[in-house]
């Protein structure tokens, strides 16, 4: 009979739990970069997809002397879909297809597949023709459309309302927006890469939040 050992090296109790904990000390030092840089490169894949359509939008002008009717304008012609940036790809490719909104939006303009929300002159005048003493909306400005994602909190902040110039945050909504680049109103990654805030594109050569 072949007798063994009874001294063999083994892993103690101790030991395992120790190796446990270093485990569970570098998962948690590396989970939290890992979604972070997850959100930053959403974030600029977001961006990238805005300038392209940027491009679709403006020579979508240049061949029509406007831009594509927004959601507005097909709503009240009794569609139920979003056709507004669709026209960007049909008859005319202006853009292959239309990206899909790495953050789908959980508050309105739901869409399969989500798409970025967008606004254009019509729905401007909609909104200017409801309020035609309100200074803040009948303001000069140069915006003439303005391209919105929600951002990574996946929540409407209203960014839409920057066609309207940037004195519309602190002035119409005082109590939740307090800063055109605030981090209610508009996403800026320096109050946290998953924060509050919309990445918004407006034009034409507008800024680019």
């Amino acid at each position: 009979m072949r007798h063994y050992p009874s001294n063999r090296a083994a892993f103690t109790l101790i030991e395992l739990l120790i190796v446990v904990a270093i485990i569970a000390i570098l998962a948690a030092i590396a989970v939290p970069n890992f979604l972070e840089a997850q959100t930053r490169a959403k974030v600029s894949r977001s961006k990238a997809d805005m300038r392209s359509l940027t491009t679709a939008l403006e020579s979508y002008a240049v061949d029509n002397n406007k831009y594509t009717p927004d959601r507005s304008f097909w709503q009240a012609q009794g569609y139920s879909g979003d056709y507004a940036l669709t026209r960007l790809t049909t008859p005319i490719a202006y853009i292959t297809a239309v990206p899909v909104n790495i953050f789908p939006n959980l508050t309105d303009n739901q869409n399969t597949p989500s798409q970025f929300r967008y606004f254009s002159e019509y729905w401007k005048a909609l909104i200017v023709a409801a309020h035609p003493s309100d200074p803040l909306y009948n303001g000069d400005t140069s915006f003439l459309w303005t391209l919105a994602s929600s951002g990574p909190d996946r929540h409407s902040n209203l960014g839409e309302y920057l066609i309207f110039g940037v004195a519309t945050f602190p002035q119409k909504f005082p109590n939740g927006f307090a800063s055109i680049a605030g981090p209610t109103a508009i996403y800026d990654p320096t109050n946290g890469t998953i924060s509050e805030g919309d990445i918004v594109f407006v034009g034409p050569s507008g800024p680019v939040f």
